[in-house]
């Protein structure tokens, strides 16, 4: 390795920045001896990280290494580079959801006849339910479901032919025993259930509220649960029922949506039982067709 040249560079040409979040930065590498493979390297720095972001950012790559499913993002690679940690993933061409989302927004605010049709966001749907079935069966809560961490893999503007990929496993847990909770509070406002506000031990249902949300979200193209700041949030989480999707969606939809928003977590199904809704099945038979 020449002199000045780091490890990751080493073995990969660094491209344009994606983005950065509060783990690091994400940007576009190429495999040195690959060239026209196109992936992204997450880099966060293990130096200037407080004790609390070194170990989730060891927890995600002994995660990611465990993982493997067509519905979740592949981790390609691992680099330890002095006081730097990459992690290598492959590149989502078409995005995220939540771009999609807001695409459909700004169609929808042009037209209010335009939003996302339903077997479009049912595909979606179903590729997010099989994913979480996955990391949920291997007793792994995901605990930031929401669109900024699903991906899409091909053309956005066909997004019922796209591949939808969960990515961002942060702040994932593994459970011990198939009764465990956790008791961290964690994720995103807008996605956190009615347990994790009133600061309860929660499961895998607290990931199946989130799911809850992002459907609606695909519908009705905002958040079922809006405010100003986070107490006022929480309380509406806890005690207010979000307004019916709109009127174009099938009832068969609204009634998967409140099971899914059930302030009691008791009372939502489980993914497993959700794939196996005849509704949901049968969008799931029209993914496996394609």
């Amino acid at each position: 390795m020449p002199n000045g040249t780091s490890r990751l560079e080493a073995q990969y040409a660094k491209g344009q920045i994606l983005g950065r979040g509060a783990s690091g930065v994400a940007f576009i590498v190429r495999p040195r001896d690959s060239p026209g493979r196109k992936l992204v390297a997450k880099e966060m720095c293990i130096v200037k990280s407080d004790e609390k972001r070194r170990k989730e950012a060891y927890a995600e790559c002994d995660l990611l290494r465990k993982l493997s499913h067509p519905n979740i993002i592949t981790c390609c690679d691992i680099v330890i580079d002095t006081d730097m940690l990459y992690i290598v993933m492959e590149y989502a061409d078409g995005g995220d959801l939540s771009r999609v989302i807001q695409d459909a927004k700004v169609e929808h605010e042009s037209d209010e006849s335009r939003r996302l049709p339903e077997p479009t966001v049912m595909s979606a749907f179903v590729q997010i339910c099989a994913a979480l079935h996955y990391v949920h069966s291997r007793k792994i809560l995901h605990r930031d479901l929401k669109p900024a961490n699903i991906f899409v893999v091909g053309e956005t503007s066909d997004l019922a032919a796209c591949t939808i990929k969960l990515g961002d496993f942060g702040i994932a847990k593994m459970i011990d025993g198939t009764l465990g909770n956790a008791h961290s509070t964690v994720g995103t406002p807008s996605y956190l259930s009615p347990e994790i506000c009133k600061n309860k031990p929660y499961g895998m249902k607290a990931d199946i509220w989130s799911l809850g949300v992002v459907l609606y979200e695909l519908t009705a193209l905002k958040v079922p649960f809006h405010a100003g700041n986070l107490p006022a949030m929480a309380l509406m989480i806890c005690t207010s029922e979000p307004k019916p999707v709109p009127g174009e969606y099938s009832a068969q939809l609204q009634e998967l949506i409140t099971a899914l928003l059930h302030k009691d977590p008791d009372r939502r199904p489980y993914v497993s039982a959700v794939l196996q809704q005849a509704y949901v099945q049968g969008f799931a038979a029209a993914e496996g067709a394609r």
